[in-house]
């Protein structure tokens, strides 16, 4: 069973056995009960390129970066950026995988990455390499309109730079033009990094489905998660 297939079972586990916060009762209660064909997903899921409404944001030249950014569907990846994606994950994140309850499964990692609704950000430097992606997904969480990012991962020449901020908040502008209301991702306990970045630099919380949240704090990653829905 794969991570993200546990982290999502666990999640409802948690959410039947614990009182809702009075947060995520506002910020689930607009949705339609009939949330995986609710109109705003379906039209979300339609889109086959988010980076059409942003192309002001397709280029990166701060801090001694100077990178492109397009937006892609899983199925429109060739297998040449398919094996960078792998590569770029793998450099990155191996460790802490093997290093996790998980462990680490490369035919299921590679099965995740690129299932139907997988979504890209992929940055490319001058001479088009690729050296940083954004994975994510529309979806229904429990009821609320989630872009779930599953992966950012940028190559050790391109950290450092600004990149993984500059598509955290290309994320959340690309969440809040297709009526999502959440973003939630998960991170390993032990990437303090990450759990830095996300929490004091991104504004991202523990979300009420996290397993500490729930009471367990055996478990080695959270689940985050910060609201994009702006208040008028």
């Amino acid at each position: 069973q794969d991570a993200i297939t546990f982290i999502l079972f666990f999640q409802n586990i948690c959410q039947s056995d614990m009182p809702k916060t009075s947060k995520a009762k506002k910020t689930k209660q607009s949705v339609a009960t009939d949330a995986p064909t609710h109109p705003t997903l379906v039209a979300a899921n339609a889109v086959s390129d988010v980076m059409v409404d942003f192309q002001a944001f397709s280029h990166y030249a701060r801090n001694g970066a100077n990178v492109t950014i397009r937006g892609a569907k899983s199925k429109d990846l060739s297998k040449s950026t398919r094996d960078h994606i792998v590569e770029l994950f793998e450099n990155n994140m191996k460790s802490l995988y093997q290093a996790s309850e998980w462990g680490y499964d490369a035919a299921a990692k590679r099965t995740e990455l690129f299932e139907a609704e997988a979504r890209y950000l992929l940055v490319s430097d001058e001479s088009e390499t690729l050296v940083g992606f954004a994975h994510f997904r529309f979806v229904d969480d429990d009821g609320a309109l989630v872009l779930y990012l599953y992966e950012v991962q940028l190559a050790a020449m391109a950290q450092r730079q600004g990149i993984g901020k500059f598509l955290m908040q290309l994320l959340l502008l690309v969440a809040r033009k297709h009526g999502m209301e959440l973003m939630v991702l998960t991170v390993f306990k032990n990437n303090t990094g990450a759990m830095r970045f996300y929490r004091e630099r991104l504004g991202f919380e523990i979300d009420e489905t996290s397993p500490s949240a729930c009471g367990d704090n055996s478990q080695d990653y959270e689940i985050l998660s910060k609201s994009v829905v702006q208040i008028k």
